[in-house]
């Protein structure tokens, strides 16, 4: 079981953004405790003072007007905030700060937030976790340090996804065709990559806002999982797919699938898109399986 809490529970969490840090006083400064603004990851610069005085608590930063990415920043360690950076407070240790990343993280894709849509103080305070419960109905750490496991483990997979996109252009087939002659061709001979998937704006949430009846799947390991919805037809900035393989980059990733009449997808999956030359040579269902079967030899098929 699991307890849903808002991030502006006050029992649990305090929700903030800094202060405005001009460029010139950083230049100017002597200190070094570090800032940081938009980018979660990396300093603006190094001041003698911070807007914080507390650091007895575990910090989650998250950048307003960049990407909307998170950091950790756990007890004892000083640091200063702009006004270009929320920062949550966890206020009880029974949260774990790895477990509220994984939580946000894996809500950042249907939030949606961005440039445009800024993940602001007022925005985030509406946001909600799913903390797992024991028995007695308190937070169940043990839970929490398990699912951080898996993230862990899932993020490092996601790291490398990108190097597994190129190692599939890469993955040849053996094919045979007419007059009984046997062709090796890699993955990027046969389909169109250059066909694309939806961006990250393309999220659950803008589906919601744009019901209609074309099918969106995401990155399940169930072909039939409609997910994320239903779409509308002909929005000018979503892209449509139709008969054609489709390929899952993260969630269940390894998994492809023939997928017939018009839908649409998430960003964790990609089309696989038959390129003209070989209609009636190649088989689709062919290389769905051959495609899978090379997924269990990289140790993607446990996903």
């Amino acid at each position: 079981m699991k307890k849903e809490i808002l991030l502006d529970n006050i029992n649990f969490f305090e929700v903030f953004i800094g202060e405005r840090v001009l460029k010139s006083e950083v230049f100017k400064s002597k200190g070094d405790i570090p800032v940081y603004s938009a980018n979660v990851f990396n300093p603006f610069g190094f001041l003698e003072k911070t807007n914080i005085n507390d650091f007895s608590h575990n910090y989650l930063l998250w950048g307003i007007d960049g990407k909307f990415e998170f950091n950790i920043i756990k007890k004892d360690t000083k640091f200063a905030t702009t006004d270009h950076c929320g920062a949550i407070k966890i206020l009880n240790d029974t949260i774990l700060l790895e477990f509220l990343l994984y939580e946000l993280e894996l809500q950042s894709h249907v939030l949606g937030y961005d440039r445009t849509l800024r993940p602001s103080l007022t925005t985030m305070k509406k946001v909600s976790i799913k903390v797992p419960i024991d028995k007695k109905g308190n937070f169940d750490k043990k839970a929490q340090i398990e699912i951080v496991k898996k993230y862990i483990s899932l993020k490092k997979i996601k790291n490398n996804i990108g190097n597994e996109i190129e190692d599939l252009t890469n993955i040849t087939i053996d094919l045979e065709i007419p007059q009984e002659k046997i062709m090796i061709l890699k993955i990027e001979d046969i389909f169109d990559l250059k066909k694309t998937t939806n961006s990250s704006k393309f999220t659950k949430s803008f589906v919601d806002k744009n019901k209609g009846d074309i099918s969106v799947f995401s990155a399940s390991k169930n072909p039939t999982f409609v997910n994320y919805g239903y779409v509308k037809d002909n929005l000018s900035n979503v892209k449509y797919f139709k008969d054609c393989l489709t390929w899952n980059i993260d969630g269940s990733v390894g998994k492809a699938f023939f997928r017939k009449g018009c839908f649409s997808l998430s960003e964790k999956v990609i089309p696989l898109i038959l390129k003209n030359k070989w209609n009636g040579y190649i088989d689709p269902i062919y290389v769905k399986y051959v495609l899978e079967k090379k997924a269990v030899e990289k140790g993607l098929e446990k996903l």
